[in-house]
């Protein structure tokens, strides 16, 4: 697809913060924030270019006007993007019916500003939900957790077959976040045996934000785990890699928590 160079710029961005060691903290803040800012509504890779731009919350001039605040002079707009799409026509297989369709052919950038560069009315500050803990989700989905021995240097895994997530270390915490995405990914698509590249990124990924915001800390992200099931040998290679998978991270994540949220009404 084609870009412009300010959406190939913005896009550099997130390859630039992805290829960084630290940029779960990032990624876990971009997925957390939200309210009813407009952001909330944006892509999780749009609220990743925001947070590079520190910042949380970011708006269109005429946005910011209808929130009754006005951009300062002098102050420069960041980039996130939009699918730039045509309308084209189809034939249904099935039907024989001529339909349109809307087709993706590029990147467009949209510009936005800081509330940082803004001045004018307070606006109310909103704060991600109270969570439960996770382990209710597996139940909900009839995971059977079990803990065993390890063998050699495990730490878990999950078998899609049984539904089993098994467990080979005290604490294994974020071990367990990183085998829960794998059951939430098999909800999404059938998982392919053994240890797949994109889908230990993915569980890896998830495991990350979940560690977060949880309140553990992330030493149990391994940057290098990724670069070596890609066999990635710059950092730049683990950006593209983790930015690939990066919808289907925000599906896992949206799907935990919701389930979680269920969870909390019913309790």
């Amino acid at each position: 697809m084609k870009q412009t160079p300010k959406a190939t710029e913005a896009l550099n961005e997130i390859i630039e913060l992805f290829s960084s060691k630290t940029f779960h903290d990032t990624l876990a803040a971009a997925y957390i924030s939200g309210g009813e800012k407009p952001s909330a509504k944006w892509s999780l890779m749009n609220r990743i270019i925001m947070m590079y731009h520190r910042t949380n919350d970011a708006r269109g001039y005429r946005q910011w006007q209808d929130a009754g605040r006005y951009v300062k002079k002098g102050s420069k707009a960041f980039y996130i993007l939009k699918v730039r799409t045509v309308k084209k026509k189809e034939i249904d297989k099935e039907t024989g019916k001529e339909t349109e369709v809307d087709v993706p052919i590029g990147m467009i950038a949209i510009p936005v500003f800081r509330y940082e560069d803004t001045d004018g009315k307070s606006l109310t500050d909103y704060e991600p939900k109270g969570l439960l803990p996770l382990q209710q989700v597996a139940e909900n989905w009839g995971v059977r957790i079990v803990y065993d021995a390890p063998e050699g240097m495990e730490h878990g895994s999950f078998n899609q077959l049984s539904n089993t997530i098994r467990l080979c270390i005290k604490n294994g915490e974020k071990t367990f976040f990183h085998e829960l995405s794998h059951k939430a990914h098999s909800k999404i698509e059938k998982l392919k045996g053994g240890q797949d590249p994109r889908q230990e990124t993915i569980a890896e990924l998830s495991a990350a934000v979940l560690a977060k915001i949880y309140g553990y800390e992330n030493e149990g992200f391994s940057w290098n785990y990724i670069a070596a099931y890609n066999g990635a040998k710059t950092p730049e290679a683990v950006g593209r890699a983790c930015m690939g998978v990066l919808s289907t991270v925000q599906k896992i994540l949206d799907m935990i928590l919701a389930e979680e949220s269920k969870s909390q009404k019913l309790a």
